[in-house]
């Protein structure tokens, strides 16, 4: 492709990325030459940096992108979205390790989704040193594994508002596999599945791998632009076929 063709192309397009519609001046850098891999010289549009991520995510495979539009536009989970808004509504909140207690027994942590710690500040103290729990004179000996599921289970419950057990049932009910492409986390590139929310509204949507985690923060969360990369990819599609 040469400038003038290029600089034609732009021109066709109204200046604008062809899927997401924003124009180079709102984001402020060049729309890229976006084309079929494994195809020499088979340029398709002028897309901006985020939705070439994004079709990159998806291996630009289209039945992943609609499968995306299908999760995005799901209802949410009826248990979880209650779970969650009792423990933000409500004045007593769960100590992982002794059950509830009221808010006032935590201590503030503004990277929390609740603001205060995950475990209450007794319990807190204890398991970072070790020391006994009520009466029993004995000290706490956790293994490491024991010691990484506790980790694991405070961060889920900081972070999402559900605990591991929540997390597992999900995994189970999903198959071990990415909510969207199927993947299964021994195919995934990165191993671990993610843990999907609505950063909106911190919903629970469910567990996906790397890359569709990835693709839908590209496409920011937006259903019409994941509709306008179905529709550019089988335009281009039908050419080439």
């Amino acid at each position: 492709m040469t400038v003038d063709d290029y600089n034609s192309l732009l021109k066709e397009q109204n200046y604008c990325c062809a899927i997401c519609g924003r124009s180079e001046e709102e984001l402020g850098m060049k729309l890229y030459i976006d084309h079929e891999h494994g195809k020499k010289h088979s340029h398709r549009g002028l897309i901006c940096c985020g939705c070439n991520f994004m079709i990159g995510d998806f291996n630009e495979k289209i039945d992943n992108i609609e499968n995306t539009i299908s999760y995005l536009e799901k209802e949410e989970d009826a248990i979880i979205k209650a779970e969650i808004e009792s423990e933000i509504n409500s004045r007593i909140k769960q100590c992982p390790r002794c059950g509830d207690k009221d808010k006032s027994h935590f201590h503030k942590n503004k990277r929390t989704r609740d603001g205060l710690q995950c475990y209450c500040n007794k319990c807190g103290a204890e398991i970072q040193r070790g020391e006994p729990i009520g009466n029993n004179k004995k000290k706490i000996k956790l293994s490491k594994k024991e010691r990484k599921i506790l980790v694991r289970d405070r961060n889920f419950k900081a972070k999402y508002g559900i605990t591991l057990d929540q997390y597992n049932e999900l995994f189970d009910r999903q198959n071990g596999r990415c909510a969207i492409c199927k993947i299964s986390e021994i195919e995934s590139k990165r191993k671990k599945l993610h843990l999907d929310h609505d950063h909106s509204s911190g919903r629970i949507r469910g567990i996906l791998c790397s890359s569709c985690n990835a693709a839908i923060g590209h496409s920011y969360e937006n259903i019409n632009i994941l509709k306008n990369a179905v529709i550019y990819l089988k335009k281009y599609k039908n050419i080439s076929e």
